[in-house]
This record gives C-alpha cells, sequence and structure tokens, in this order.
C-alpha cells in the first residue's frame, strides 16, 4: 500500500468524506473519477486489527522502574545537603528568633504592613533601576 497524500486522499473519496478527486484538484489535471470511487483497501479495518501490546494494565498505575540509568542521590550528597541546611538554620537562629519576638510583642498587623510596604518598595526600587538600564540617554 502507498503511503503518500494522493493515496490518503483518495481512500477519503472512497469512504465519502470527499467527493470529487482531490488530488488531481490540487494537481491541476482533470479529475479521474467523480463521487465515490470503488477502491479496495488492502488494509483490514481499524476495528478488526488484532491488539498488539497485550501487557497493556486494565487500570493506571505507578510502577517503578529497575532501571540501572535512572538517577539516585548518593548517601554522601544527602548528608552534605543536611549538614548545609542545618548548619544555615543555626547561623540564623537569632534573626529567626528576633523575626518572632519582634511579631509577638508588637501589634501584628502593623508589623505585617510595615515589612509588606518594605517589600513593595524593594520591587519598585529594582523596577526603576532596570527600567533606567533601557532608557535612551538624552
Amino acid at each position: 500500500m502507498s503511503l503518500n497524500w494522493v493515496n490518503s486522499l483518495d481512500m477519503l473519496a472512497k469512504e465519502g468524506v470527499l467527493n470529487y478527486d482531490a488530488p488531481a484538484f490540487v494537481l491541476g489535471q482533470p479529475p479521474r473519477y467523480t463521487g465515490s470511487p470503488s477502491i479496495t483497501t488492502p488494509v483490514q479495518p481499524i476495528a478488526d486489527m488484532p491488539v498488539m501490546n497485550k501487557s497493556q494494565p486494565q487500570t493506571d498505575k505507578f510502577t517503578p522502574s529497575n532501571d540501572k540509568n535512572y538517577v539516585k542521590n548518593p548517601a554522601w550528597k544527602k548528608i552534605l545537603f543536611a549538614a548545609i541546611a542545618i548548619a544555615g538554620i543555626v547561623l540564623c537562629r537569632n534573626k529567626i528568633a528576633n523575626v518572632f519576638k519582634k511579631a509577638k510583642t508588637s501589634n501584628l498587623k502593623k508589623y505585617l504592613s510595615s515589612k509588606c510596604d518594605k517589600v513593595i518598595e524593594f520591587f519598585k526600587n529594582i523596577w526603576t533601576k532596570i527600567v533606567n538600564v533601557f532608557k535612551k540617554k538624552k
């Protein structure tokens, strides 16, 4: 069976989707047929084709593969990351404790609004710096 665009359009005409010789129309040639041609199909209909993959699961489920190329982090990387994370927490524990003390002692709404204002001001400053870089100098 030829797998080209002419054959595909002829099969569409055979099944009644097209009502004319589309390849002849595209190529500017006289039509070979009108209506639906009587072309025999050498291929079985899709519904009658046998199932090729019999190992297909009946339900969707995750099954981990036993592939040797799968990335697995060694224990030394996990220990190093844990050590760095713990060191960061230890070094910053005073700052973190001060933030929680300030939040408890002062009015929480006032404290959060002042922090939000600082964050907004930070992003405004960054935006103006970025815009100033791209402004044309006169």
